[in-house]
């Protein structure tokens, strides 16, 4: 309430994450109400390491889904990634593929991969990565959009 009525901010997101979760109620525990959130989200690091990893993102994935709908939210994966890197075809083997499991899956509104906060520990590929050419694969599906591929987003239209 502080940013909306006291400073009269209204050009803020406002995103509620949680950490892994099984069920609509257990993500629900801490819901401050459809008032105060603009976009439902989680966190996912654990659940991404492989292909036999990824049936909780998936379930997780199908819940928020339903409670967005429900809520009239949009949704996200606030965080997610996997450090380092090791698997050099992870971006589309193991990360697209879950993506593109089902309709639920797909509708995420964004993905954040985390930073890239020092040599040992990242989470984008850099130049020369094992993973670089297989992160180049990802951006290029059809699926995903990066700002280069959203024209116009900061003009005002033609006087």
């Amino acid at each position: 309430d502080y940013f909306r009525k006291v400073k009269q901010f209204h050009h803020i997101i406002y995103v509620y994450s949680t950490d892994v979760f099984k069920s609509a109620e257990e993500y629900l525990t801490f819901y401050p109400g459809d008032d105060y959130v603009d976009v439902m989200a989680f966190d996912d690091y654990r659940g991404l390491n492989n292909k036999g990893s990824t049936h909780r993102t998936i379930s997780m994935l199908g819940i928020l889904d339903s409670l967005a709908h429900e809520h009239s939210k949009m949704t996200a994966i606030s965080e997610t990634g996997l450090e380092t890197i090791p698997n050099s075809e992870w971006f589309t083997d193991v990360f697209l593929s879950t993506i593109k499991t089902n309709s639920a899956t797909m509708n995420a509104s964004w993905i954040l991969f985390w930073r890239n906060g020092r040599p040992d520990h990242f989470y984008a590929p850099y130049p020369g990565h094992s993973s670089a050419e297989d992160f180049i694969r990802f951006k290029e599906d059809e699926l995903t959009y990066f700002l280069s591929d959203i024209q116009g987003i900061y003009s005002m239209g033609e006087d």
